[in-house]
């Protein structure tokens, strides 16, 4: 699963994220037509143009934006919804051979690379977020969040694949978030290793 999300594709000589200082003007995020977020990743400095695809499970459009960095390999990925009218979730799939404490909302290095994609209001809602639930798989774990403008989901492996860790942080419409901790923990019931 993670690893046809985190191919890398393209190379940006010395770009280190830590060191990004982009802000973007407008958001991109879940909620907001395909066009705006499509045009807005064509325009983002770190991230190659969409490629579009369906999800083999959900049927659903699927878009992915992807930037290989110093430190590893950045995804961007959108899911629309069935119309392809609306992004309904984006996620930020990072995968690195260094030493990441993940996304969480102390770590500094997990939070730059949040803002790297969009901006400090994310970081900030996500940092005042309020921690919510936790489901745990053999091998990985999902983390949820509440913040005030969206709901947070932070997924981490807990092995390494080929010498790549690997980490998810999805924001989602706060009215999203209850279902996907259901289903979450619907998914745990039946399976410790994940559902298809």
């Amino acid at each position: 699963m993670h690893r046809s999300i985190l191919r890398p594709a393209l190379y940006i000589a010395g770009l280190s994220v830590l060191a990004l200082n982009f802000s973007p003007a407008a958001q991109a995020l879940p909620g907001q037509s395909v066009p705006t977020v499509t045009q807005w990743v064509k325009q983002h400095p770190l991230l190659a143009p969409f490629k579009r695809g369906i999800g083999e499970l959900s049927g659903l459009p699927f878009y992915n934006a992807q930037a290989t960095v110093k430190t590893g390999t950045v995804n961007f990925a959108m899911n629309a919804d069935r119309a392809d009218k609306q992004s309904r979730q984006e996620t930020i799939a990072y995968s690195t051979g260094t030493a990441f404490g993940g996304f969480t909302r102390e770590n500094k290095a997990g939070l730059d690379l949040i803002k790297s994609i969009y901006d400090n209001g994310i970081v900030s809602d996500f940092q005042k977020s309020r921690y919510v639930a936790r489901v745990d798989f053999n091998p990985y774990e999902h983390q949820f969040y509440r913040g005030q403008r969206f709901g947070y989901v932070v997924l981490r492996f807990k092995e390494a694949t080929e010498g790549k860790r690997f980490f998810h942080f999805t924001v989602v419409p706060l009215s999203d978030l209850n279902g996907r901790i259901v289903g979450t923990q619907q998914c745990r019931k039946q399976s410790a290793f994940g559902c298809e």
